[in-house]
């Protein structure tokens, strides 16, 4: 089942930065995952679970374009077949 949220998202390469308001964190998502986005709403549904989105490297404006970080969230969605 898609995980859905209130969210706000800012554009980031080919991937978004979303702040779940449900799971009180904010996460670097690839653009792919994104299914729909319901403008009205503020709701971004996306191709993955609360659970995978719960355990995402949490999105840190200071460190995302560290080459760790990067590591981190390719190993992180590699992983999950995206």
């Amino acid at each position: 089942m898609p995980a859905k949220g209130a969210c706000g998202a800012t554009t980031i390469a080919c991937n978004f930065a979303v702040q779940c308001k449900r799971l009180g964190k904010k996460v670097l998502l690839p653009a792919g995952m994104i299914e729909r986005v319901d403008r009205d709403d503020e709701m971004v549904f996306v191709g993955l679970t609360k659970e995978q989105i719960k355990n995402a490297p949490e999105f840190d404006e200071n460190t995302y374009r560290d080459e760790s970080y990067r590591n981190d969230l390719g190993s992180y969605y590699s992983g999950r077949g995206i």
